[in-house]
């Protein structure tokens, strides 16, 4: 029954602009981590592979903008929403700087070494953390105990 009711209401209203919001930002989280991984295989020296990603995590960011401006009520707050997809694309951006300058300057600096790697290794693991608390939001009903385990 709940789920006809809920089907009539979407009908009527539309999807949900929350589901789509969770589908967006774990979009952009997805391709935040192929970003960091493809920089990590590359040394950072991949720099149009990485700033393909980049592109596709604007693209994300934009369309996440346009919802969230356009929306009312949300199950998330709206800024705190605009400044998650900010901060990831942030991240995504930070990326594709390094990269540029590690190919404006690689004559000058050495191959990158264990420390550099291991750098790598923390952000990748950071934002596959970002991306469990992201899938979290598709959820029906969020753990307050689930997500500070994660966050934590």
């Amino acid at each position: 029954m709940l789920k006809s009711v809920k089907s009539v209401f979407g009908s009527l209203f539309g999807p949900s602009r929350s589901d789509r919001l969770a589908l967006l930002l774990r979009q952009l989280s997805q391709v935040a981590m192929e970003c960091a991984v493809c920089f990590r295989d590359s040394k950072g020296l991949d720099v149009k592979g990485i700033i393909d990603h980049e592109h596709r995590a604007d693209a994300i960011v934009d369309q996440i903008h346009e919802l969230l401006d356009n929306s009312f009520i949300m199950r998330f707050d709206i800024p705190d929403s605009m400044r998650l997809a900010d901060d990831l694309d942030d991240v995504v951006d930070g990326m594709r700087k390094v990269a540029l300058h590690i190919e404006a300057y690689k004559l000058h600096l050495p191959q990158l070494g264990e420390a550099e790697m291991e750098l790598f290794a923390i952000g990748e693991d950071m934002l596959k953390r970002i991306d469990d608390l992201i899938a979290m939001m598709a959820e029906p009903r969020l753990s307050l105990s689930r997500v500070r385990e994660v966050a934590n």
